[in-house]
């Protein structure tokens, strides 16, 4: 397997809480209603990483207000558990 086998495009809702329970088995511990209200905020900050048509991983920069963006959580699935890795970041760009 090589990194050219790696698709990236835009994720589904449905495969958000696919990522969101991932993290949440390897013990991370995502807000309630997090994932909504991200989603719900720019549907189109998410990408999901897939090998064979099958979802390995994901991740996600909100924007939002047109000035300010959230880069939060990559997520992929290495053999039967997940790797977490949360990084946020916020920037003012006014």
């Amino acid at each position: 397997m090589t990194p050219d086998d790696m698709h990236i495009r835009r994720m589904t809702r449905d495969e958000l809480d696919v990522l969101v329970e991932w993290a949440a088995r390897e013990g991370w511990n995502p807000g309630l209603d997090d994932a909504e209200v991200f989603w719900n905020t720019d549907p189109d900050g998410f990408v999901a990483a897939q090998i064979g048509g099958e979802l390995v991983g994901g991740g996600s920069i909100v924007a939002y207000d047109k000035r300010y963006c959230l880069t939060c959580r990559s997520t992929m699935r290495v053999a039967d558990s997940a790797s977490s890795a949360v990084t946020c970041v916020s920037r003012d760009e006014a």
